[in-house]
């Protein structure tokens, strides 16, 4: 589920008046396919199967009531698969002939709270030797992602494991990608990497929450330092067409300024990127005083100093990976961890 989707089941749950037309405005298409795809089903032998009369603001409608009395964000559903639900049971309600009043199957607080409990995929499987890390993201998954965020990331999980694990060559790595999908976040499913996995959530994660402004700030300066090195090149090709002396003096005069502005900016990154680096080696020592606690400070620093390389691509990587919760149980209306 994506931020959109989160903030759209909130703004329901929070009974805002406008969140229905956001609900409606994203997700009517959807329905709409879904309850065509309803008379394409074949008749079933217990139900003399007529095409419901319902509309796409039916199912809407009702599916507000479920978000408005149950916090949906915290299901592991998508609203797509919530909203076919919603569409199945009304679907069969119209079949069925359900009397008034209405089941307590079909009633929207217990529909909400089976959403909730629903297990998520790898749990469903029974898939729980692997570890998972999902990046909620605007990418999409192409082969340039692949190629040029997800692979380095994922080669420095491995390498950072065999650190972890003590193991010194990758022939005895037992580190296995199971699944790489993406609904709306990517998902990586690894097998043989719960040192890297516990490290990230441990360490990685909060150190990037506690630095994520200084990483913006330079990811965002080193694009302003680039267009101001472009600036300094396009303004020395203007000049060299000038039309006279004094104006290519003037293009000049700018093309220098552009200069100086880049390397104020690059200094400035400099300043930050060691920032940025010295708070990466307190992360890798304290990643290696917590797996080698008996060990000597020098011991401790030479560790640090091998995991830094491959800490650094996982921390300042673009896409943000975290480690989900395990799936949510029910007790009553209160919902906790397993």
């Amino acid at each position: 589920m994506n931020r959109k989707q989160l903030f759209i089941l909130q703004e329901l749950f929070a009974k805002n008046p406008k969140a229905f037309k956001m609900l409606s405005g994203h997700f009517s298409d959807f329905v709409r396919r879904d309850l065509a795809s309803q008379t394409e089903r074949p008749p079933w032998r217990f139900l003399h199967w007529t095409t419901p009369e319902l509309s796409v603001e039916d199912v809407l409608r009702y599916f507000e009531k479920i978000a408005s009395q149950v916090d949906l964000s915290r299901s592991s559903l998508t609203i797509e698969q919530m909203l076919h639900i919603a569409v199945m049971t009304l679907t069969l309600e119209s079949a069925l002939g359900f009397p008034r009043p209405r089941p307590v199957m079909l009633d929207p607080h217990f529909v909400g709270m089976t959403f909730l409990t629903m297990p998520k995929e790898r749990d469903a499987v029974g898939a729980y030797e692997e570890q998972v890390l999902e990046a909620d993201t605007e990418l999409t998954l192409t082969p340039m992602v692949l190629r040029k965020d997800l692979v380095p990331y994922i080669d420095a999980l491995e390498r950072i494991e065999l650190l972890l694990s003590g193991k010194k060559f990758h022939f005895y790595s037992e580190f296995r990608i199971k699944v790489i999908k993406q609904r709306s976040a990517i998902e990586l499913n690894l097998q043989g990497a719960a040192d890297v996995v516990e490290a990230v959530k441990e360490d990685i994660i909060p150190w990037r929450r506690k630095n994520a402004q200084k990483i913006a700030d330079l990811k965002a300066r080193e694009l302003e330092a680039e267009v101001e090195k472009k600036k300094a090149e396009a303004a020395v090709s203007r000049a060299a067409s000038a039309k006279d002396e004094a104006e290519a003096e003037r293009i000049m005069a700018e093309a220098a300024k552009a200069r100086e502005e880049c390397a104020r900016i690059k200094l400035e990154n400099e300043k930050l990127r060691f920032e940025l680096d010295s708070s990466k080696f307190e992360l890798a020592q304290q990643i290696a005083s917590k797996m080698n606690p008996d060990s000597s400070e020098r011991e401790k620093i030479l560790f640090a100093i091998k995991l830094l390389p491959h800490l650094g691509t996982v921390a300042m990587s673009t896409l943000e990976f975290t480690v989900p919760e395990e799936r949510l149980l029910v007790d009553g209306d209160d919902i906790k961890n397993e």
